[in-house]
């Protein structure tokens, strides 16, 4: 696997079920669509991101609309439809960008 021969430490499993016991400050998915699997695997993403951390993803375009109740505590950042993004497919999708809220006393830093 390319990532392995780069020296990235590369873990195969069930995201859903993956716990590692730490946050992280960026986590990226392409979450699979089909039945809707997508709004499960970016609450969990969602809940591997630290404390002013940021997570993208690329999701179907109806995501819009569910995003915000899936990632409760972030701020949200869309980017316009890009249409028929997948070859032989005409899904359209969208790029988002969500971080986290940092709890009041560490917004400069302080961490109060």
């Amino acid at each position: 696997m390319i990532l392995r021969e780069k020296g990235h430490t590369v873990i195969e499993g069930d995201f859903l079920a993956w716990n590692p016991g730490t946050r992280f400050d960026v986590v990226a998915c392409n979450p699979p669509y089909s039945e809707g699997r997508w709004q499960a695997h970016l609450r969990h993403a969602g809940a591997l991101v630290e404390a002013g951390g940021r997570l993208g993803a690329v999701l179907p375009l109806s995501a819009r609309q569910q995003a915000a109740e899936l990632l409760p505590g972030f701020d949200l950042e869309f980017s316009a439809p890009i249409d028929n993004a997948f070859a032989g497919t005409s899904i359209s999708v969208l790029l988002l960008k969500a971080t986290k809220a940092k709890p009041k006393g560490m917004q400069m830093g302080l961490g109060l």
